[in-house]
């Protein structure tokens, strides 16, 4: 997850509006196409990688008062929680396995969501392989082969940190279009 800080606000008035009020509406608007363009960034580097979407579609951004990017596939615990700070954008998912794409998964010793694996392992190797894992014994052969290579351990394939430099280097360009400094 991606987390940044907006500029902080400027205190006097600017046509009978406060000018806290006219830089706030910008930082909305700003921590808003961050977080749009961020999300963006990260969903191109799960989507090739991505069978059902449920990650591409989870990876969204969230300020303290709205959010966006959710899609279809994603699930409601995949939502990531809004920041305290105002003037923050967090943008990222919850997904309970986005960790395990961002930073790789170790050997698998325990069972914790065996049952599930499983039955998305099946499901992909007879939809991606024509594999049917309750099929021939070669084919249960070739499935259970898949599974132990899997529970060796998998390398990360990283989505959030490649994206961090590209999110920075847009919201100081974009902190530039507008240009806080004429609410002064």
């Amino acid at each position: 997850m991606v987390s940044m800080k907006a500029v902080h606000s400027y205190k006097g008035k600017f046509l009978g509006m406060k000018v806290d009020q006219l830089i706030e509406n910008d930082v909305r608007r700003l921590l808003a196409k961050v977080g749009e363009f961020g999300a963006e960034r990260m969903k191109t580097r799960t989507e090739p990688h991505d069978w059902k979407g449920r990650l591409s579609d989870s990876i969204t951004w969230v300020t303290k008062y709205e959010s966006g990017g959710m899609g279809g596939a994603a699930e409601k615990e995949d939502m990531l929680s809004p920041p305290n700070d105002s003037h923050a954008v967090d943008i990222g998912t919850g997904c309970p396995y986005g960790v395990f794409r961002e930073r790789g998964a170790g050997p698998h010793k325990n069972k914790l969501g065996s049952e599930e694996f499983i039955a998305n392992m099946k499901e992909w190797c007879l939809d991606k392989l024509g594999l049917d894992a309750d099929g021939a014994p070669e084919e249960q052969y070739a499935f259970w082969r898949i599974i132990g290579k899997i529970r060796q351990g998998q390398d990360a394939v990283p989505f959030a940190f490649p994206s961090i430099g590209e999110i920075y280097k847009f919201a100081e360009a974009e902190a530039k279009v507008f240009n806080f400094a004429r609410h002064i």
